[in-house]
């Protein structure tokens, strides 16, 4: 049988790869998170794509993380992360449009401040998932 002791450390070193990936494309082309989201806006197709694929993939994450009751942190934010991927799948396929004013005001002209952002909190989640994962 598979160990799964360490399943939420690797979800989160592969968050992380994400994290850093987004941050590293916004900081090398400035304004390129702001054209993704006039372009998303734009393509009702992409937003319902986007919104499966948020659900099916944090679905996935939030059943395949230990219970809420497993008490290590890691376990409880992955779970939660996961929980989230859920609801902003649902929020993308039920109110896309409102959803992506929402998200441009968010981000607003401060790509590169959210792209350093990312690239914190990536390097922050792949820290602690490599120093856990054996």
């Amino acid at each position: 049988m598979h160990d799964t002791s360490q399943t939420s450390e690797w979800i989160m070193l592969l968050m992380a790869v994400y994290a850093l990936g987004a941050s590293a494309g916004e900081v090398l082309r400035p304004g390129s998170w702001a054209a993704m989201l006039d372009d998303f806006a734009r393509a009702r197709a992409t937003a319902f794509l986007t919104g499966m694929v948020l659900i099916a993939m944090g679905g996935t994450i939030y059943l395949v993380t230990p219970p809420w009751s497993s008490g290590d942190w890691v376990d409880l934010l992955v779970k939660a992360m996961g929980g989230g991927m859920v609801v902003e799948g649902f929020a993308v396929l039920a109110v896309a449009e409102t959803f992506m004013t929402f998200s441009r005001k968010i981000i607003g002209n401060a790509g590169r401040s959210w792209a350093i952002l990312s690239l914190v909190v990536g390097l922050t989640l792949a820290g602690v998932a490599l120093s856990r994962i054996a």
